[in-house]
C-alpha cells in the first residue's frame, strides 16, 4: 500500500470515533461535545476494564462520550468544563466520582521520522525466532509467559507485525501489536518493549519503524497511544514518525 497520509489521519480519527461512538464526531469544525453511547458500558476487544467516560481533548475543543455509571452525575462535570485544563479535569472528575481517571495521549502516523544516521537495524522476526522471543519476553515480564505466548506470537508474525533489534546475540527491543477492538483491517496500533539493561540506545525507535513499514506494506495505518507519564513512550512515537492527535480521560467506575 501507499502511503497516503491524509487517508491515514482520516483512517486513524475514524478508528477514535468509533471509541468515542459517533460516526463523524472528529470531522474538523465540529466542536465541544457529549456523545450518550453504549460502547462506554462493555468492555472493548483487547482491554480488561470498561471505560465509563471518555474524554477526547484536543486545544480548541473537548468531546465528552459517556455511559450509564457516570450519566447521572454528568452535567456537574460538564457545567465546570469550558476553559478547564486536562488537569484540573482530572482534579474535577476524580471530586466528583472518587477515582481519578487515566490520561493517554494518541497519535496518527505521519512518516515523519527522526531517527537520523544510524547502524542499529531492526529484523522482520520469522516463525524460526519464537525461542529467542520467549527469551526476551521472561526478561521483560518475568513469570507472564504461558501456553498463549507462542499464539500470540504465531500470529503477530503471520502479520509482520513483530520487528525486533539483537544487541549482543539476544533480542533486546521487540514490538508486539495490541489488539484493535474496530476497524482491525485498516489499523494497527505498535506496542515496544525493551530489555531494561538496553533502554535509552534508540532501539525502540529503529523496531518500531520497522513495525511501522510492515503494517501499511500489509495493507493498514499504523496507531500509537501511551500513557502521559511514560517520556520514553513519546519520544519514541516521534522518532518512529508519529504526530500527537490528542490527549484522553478515561474513567473506570
Amino acid at each position: 500500500m501507499q502511503f497516503d497520509l491524509a487517508h491515514c489521519k482520516s483512517v486513524t480519527l475514524e478508528y477514535y470515533e468509533n471509541w468515542l461512538g459517533k460516526v463523524g464526531c472528529l470531522e474538523d469544525g465540529k466542536g465541544n461535545q457529549q456523545i450518550y453511547s453504549t460502547e462506554r458500558n462493555t468492555v472493548q476487544a483487547g482491554y480488561s476494564n470498561r471505560m465509563d467516560l471518555y474524554v477526547w481533548i484536543e486545544p480548541n475543543r473537548t468531546i465528552v462520550s459517556y455511559g450509564d455509571a457516570v450519566k447521572s452525575k454528568l452535567s456537574i462535570f460538564a457545567e465546570k468544563l469550558p476553559g478547564l485544563s486536562i488537569f484540573e479535569m482530572s482534579e474535577i472528575l476524580n471530586g466528583i466520582f472518587g477515582s481519578r481517571p487515566k490520561h493517554n495521549e494518541k497519535y496518527f502516523y505521519q512518516e515523519h521520522p527522526t531517527i537520523g544516521q544510524t547502524e542499529i537495524t531492526a529484523k522482520t522476526l520469522s516463525l524460526a525466532d519464537y525461542a529467542d522471543f520467549e527469551t526476551f519476553h521472561a526478561a521483560c515480564f518475568p513469570g507472564s509467559s504461558g501456553d498463549w505466548l507462542r499464539e500470540y506470537f504465531e500470529d503477530m508474525v503471520r502479520h509482520n507485525y513483530c520487528a525486533g533489534v539483537y544487541a549482543d546475540g539476544l533480542l533486546v527491543s521487540c514490538t508486539d501489536a495490541p489488539a484493535m477492538p474496530y476497524m482491525p483491517e485498516q489499523v494497527q496500533e505498535i506496542g515496544i518493549s525493551t530489555v531494561e539493561a538496553y533502554r535509552g540506545r534508540g532501539y525502540a525507535a529503529v523496531a518500531c519503524r520497522k513495525a511501522a513499514e510492515n503494517i501499511i506494506q500489509g495493507g493498514r495505518y499504523p496507531t500509537w497511544s501511551n500513557n502521559y507519564t511514560n517520556i520514553g513512550s513519546r519520544r519514541t512515537a516521534e522518532k518512529t514518525g508519529f504526530a500527537k492527535l490528542a490527549d484522553v480521560l478515561t474513567l473506570t467506575l
